[in-house]
């Protein structure tokens, strides 16, 4: 619902900040979401993991590429948060992130 779509949001923005550079366009993927009935969620899981892996790998973390399990399962957003979450981690246990 709503929080999805605030959630992506956020998410896309943060990703773009990390990451210094505009990999992801939020409010054109949630107006995509509704045009395509929600369709397009499995589309913005993908898209997202793709540029969160990019990130990582950009930042010489060694990423796990979970991209075809969030077409498979749309589990893609719960996927997306808990990579973030480990990403997180370790920047706060190398005292990069306050």
């Amino acid at each position: 619902g709503i929080y999805q779509m605030y959630h992506l949001y956020v998410v896309a923005e943060v990703i773009n900040l990390h990451s210094g550079e505009q990999k992801l366009n939020p409010i054109l993927h949630i107006f995509l979401m509704f045009f395509t009935c929600g369709l397009w969620a499995f589309g913005v899981a993908y898209f997202y993991l793709k540029a969160f892996y990019e990130m990582q790998f950009a930042e010489g973390i060694r990423p796990q590429d979970n991209r075809i399990l969030c077409i498979i399962g749309a589990w893609g957003v719960i996927i997306l948060q808990n990579e973030m979450n480990r990403h997180w981690a370790l920047h706060r246990d190398q005292g990069q992130v306050s």
